[in-house]
Formats: structure tokens, C-alpha cells, sequence
């Protein structure tokens, strides 16, 4: 049928896919990286500190009940500026 309508079927285009890499901050400083996520039914946050040298020293992770994407990336970073506090 397609080719009766004279319909070129292609297949779909893959996903740009984007390699990220993890840098270390500056001598003597701490780093924290934080993400927020949302489905329709819930929320969550988190984030990792870790220092020049690579070394692991705080995580967290809290389920933030409902809200959405933009409530848990805020709720990640706000959480992060406590704990550093």
C-alpha cells in the first residue's frame, strides 16, 4: 500500500548521543553536582560532593513526594547549599 501511494518509509533518526565527563574543581575546593527529576506520580533529588582530588565525601537522595521537574532541580540545589552550609 505504501508503495502504491508512492510513500518512502525511512527509518527513524537515533538519539544524539553526547559523552560527558566528571571534571574536579580547583585545588582545595569542594564540588557538588545535583539533578532533580519528576514523573507524573512523583519527584526526587539528589546530588554528590567531591573534592580535587576525587574524593567521595557527601550524598544525598530524597524523594520529594509530587512537584515538578523544575520543584526538584530547585529542591536539589537548595538542599546542596545546607548541607555545604
Amino acid at each position: 500500500m505504501l508503495k502504491k501511494f508512492n510513500i518512502t518509509v525511512r527509518p527513524p533518526k537515533p538519539p544524539d548521543i553526547k559523552e560527558v565527563f566528571w571534571t574536579p574543581p580547583l585545588g582545595y575546593w569542594i564540588k557538588c553536582n545535583t539533578d532533580g527529576a519528576s514523573t507524573t506520580a512523583s519527584s526526587s533529588c539528589g546530588g554528590i560532593f567531591k573534592d580535587c582530588n576525587y574524593v567521595f565525601l557527601l550524598c544525598f537522595a530524597e524523594n520529594l513526594g509530587g512537584g515538578t521537574a523544575f520543584h526538584a532541580e530547585l529542591s536539589a540545589v537548595m538542599r546542596a547549599i545546607e548541607l555545604a552550609h
